[in-house]
């Protein structure tokens, strides 16, 4: 009965140290990629308003360091932090010694007045500069609590939904190429968002819900109305968009 035991042990060793084996293989890999590979070359994509230098800088990403412990994501964390204008950034490798960071930077799409001032908002609700005077959209109805270059304002706990309201409608505004119509934004009542549009129409949104459907049947409206008429455009209810001449 011994020797059926012995090879019962060998058979349960054995797959004990399989994983084992594995781990070790796995981690020669990452260590052989981690010494082997290393950075000569860092590209900088999309960028106009922030330099190369300047966005290599924010990501502390250098030459000559491992592509593997090259930190790619607080990388990107430090380029969103420290350049107020990027809205987005990816920071990738390119086989066999590249890093590749590309950014989407972000403009101004609207304002809000704040302790004496403008803050200059991209669509995301981050403050990207100070103006003296309201530029791109103006906002009323919501009142930061914290301001800071290069990151999102701060509102209280109760405008929370007006933040995101606001978020929302910049976003989907901008991405269909209509906020350069857009006059001023209203958000004094979550309830009952409005804005003018084509400096013509005064557009009422409602609460926050199906914002791109809204939007949809103002694009609707817009197509059956002349374009010097005047009015407002009632999209507060389910489903439905109602033009109201003057």
């Amino acid at each position: 009965m011994a020797q059926p035991v012995r090879r019962r042990k060998k058979r349960r060793r054995s797959r004990i140290l399989r994983p084992v084996r594995y781990i070790l293989a796995l981690a020669a890999v990452i260590i052989s990629i981690g010494v082997f590979f290393k950075v000569s070359n860092i590209q900088v994509e999309g960028n106009v308003i922030y330099s190369d230098e300047d966005i290599k800088s924010a990501a502390g990403l250098k030459e000559g360091k491992s592509l593997f412990f090259a930190e790619r994501r607080a990388a990107e964390r430090s380029i969103y932090e420290i350049l107020a204008c990027i809205d987005r950034v990816s920071v990738r490798i390119k086989a066999p010694d590249t890093i590749v960071i590309e950014v989407v930077e972000s403009t101004a799409a609207a304002c809000l007045q704040y302790e004496g001032q403008y803050l200059l908002l991209n669509r995301s609700c981050k403050v990207i500069g100070t103006a003296g005077e309201p530029q791109k959209i103006p906002i009323t109805g919501l009142t930061p609590t914290e301001a800071a270059i290069g990151s999102v304002i701060k509102v209280r706990d109760e405008d929370k939904t007006k933040l995101s309201y606001i978020t929302e409608l910049l976003t989907l505004i901008e991405e269909k190429g209509m906020i350069d119509e857009v006059g001023s934004i209203d958000i004094s009542k979550v309830t009952d968002l409005k804005f003018l549009y084509q400096n013509r129409l005064n557009v009422r949104m409602g609460g926050y819900e199906k914002i791109e459907y809204k939007l949809e049947f103002l694009s609707g409206i817009l197509d059956n109305i002349s374009p010097g008429d005047g009015g407002t455009v009632d999209l507060t209810k389910d489903m439905e968009g109602h033009y109201i001449p003057e």
